[in-house]
């Protein structure tokens, strides 16, 4: 009977449903297809990690700030999130899943060197709503002129008519790139600055207020670990470079 019983534990841990908040607008890390299901390279790892931990994900499309603000709120967890201060307070992370390159991407003909946030002060600068790439990323904001957008292919757009005199873009080159083809510009247009903004670590996080956080980020952990180690991760990633 004790074998039987651990047996209908394990299979009750492995139907559990985690809601796991997406962005609407990101691609290609995150954002709705043509069918409106969630897609990208960061929505296809997470669900490799949440069914490796046992679980089975219902992904949830949303602004990002409204993904977020979801996620704090403790009805599902959150994917792609940055570290700052102010969350820490609130989230319990996972390890790392992703280190994203953040850039700053101006047109060519401009001639902007930059290559930090403190560096473009005074300019127009296009950013996603919600968004915090740390510490330094957030001290050096009030000096810029900081216009906020709900997605990478808007921002893109905003640049190329000169509303915007930067854009800060994550996801590297891939993402620049990706972005300018959906907004019908060619690439050759703007400059992807050399030196990233940010490294910047992305994890899946659940509110502290959850009784299930801790055990929940336990297995998420070891799920990473394994994704990784197996080659689940990198194969996933090589899929939309």
């Amino acid at each position: 009977m004790a074998v039987l019983a651990t047996g209908f534990s394990a299979l009750a841990c492995a139907q559990q449903v985690l809601t796991v908040y997406v962005a609407d607008n990101l691609p290609p890390k995150m954002f709705g297809g043509k069918d409106g299901k969630p897609t990208g390279f960061m929505t296809e790892l997470t669900d490799a990690i949440v069914r490796k931990a046992g679980y089975r994900p219902d992904f949830v499309v949303r602004p990002w700030a409204v993904a977020v603000k979801s996620a704090a709120e403790g009805t599902g967890l959150i994917t792609n999130l940055s570290k700052n201060p102010e969350r820490e307070k609130i989230f319990v992370y996972s390890d790392s899943i992703y280190e994203d390159r953040v850039q700053i991407v101006s047109l060519k003909k401009s001639r902007i060197e930059e290559n930090s946030l403190a560096d473009l002060k005074g300019k127009r600068v296009g950013m996603l709503r919600g968004v915090s790439y740390g510490a330094a990323f957030e001290q050096a904001l009030p000096g810029v002129s900081a216009e906020f957008d709900e997605g990478s292919e808007q921002r893109v757009r905003r640049l190329i008519s000169q509303r915007i005199d930067a854009a800060i873009i994550s996801g590297g080159f891939a993402s620049v790139r990706y972005n300018a083809e959906l907004a019908g510009v060619p690439i050759v247009n703007f400059k992807v600055h050399d030196t990233p903004l940010a490294i910047d670590s992305n994890h899946i996080a659940i509110a502290k207020t959850r009784p299930d956080a801790a055990a929940v980020i336990e297995k998420l952990n070891a799920a990473i670990a394994a994704v990784k180690a197996d080659g689940t991760a990198k194969k996933i990633l090589s899929g939309w470079e």
